[in-house]
């Protein structure tokens, strides 16, 4: 059901309405609003877990932090290149529509 829906907006983006009631323009509004606040948050997050594992020294905390706070950051590219993918569709459907 869902995977119809995705390939329905990818062929066809026009403003019909899904079997829930949602546009597929709000998909693409929830996309990028995740995408960029997740890379945000993962960003921050990730950068102060590295920071706080530089100043603690209890090895196996210090381990977890560090691993945590990297993998946080290392996340925070593909989250930052979903959301910028979702605004260039967004645009892209603008552009479509006003010409």
């Amino acid at each position: 059901m869902y995977y119809d829906d995705i390939k329905e907006l990818l062929m066809n983006p026009s403003d019909r309405t899904t079997e829930k009631g949602r546009s597929p323009s709000s998909w693409l509004a929830a996309g990028a609003a995740f995408g960029l606040a997740g890379g945000l948050i993962t960003g921050i997050v990730g950068s102060l877990l590295t920071f706080t594992s530089w100043l603690t020294w209890v090895g196996t905390l210090k381990q977890y932090e560090h691993w945590l706070g990297t993998a946080l950051l290392v996340a925070t590219i593909p989250l930052m290149a979903v959301g910028a993918h979702f605004l260039d569709l967004i645009d892209g459907r603008k552009s479509q529509d006003s010409s």
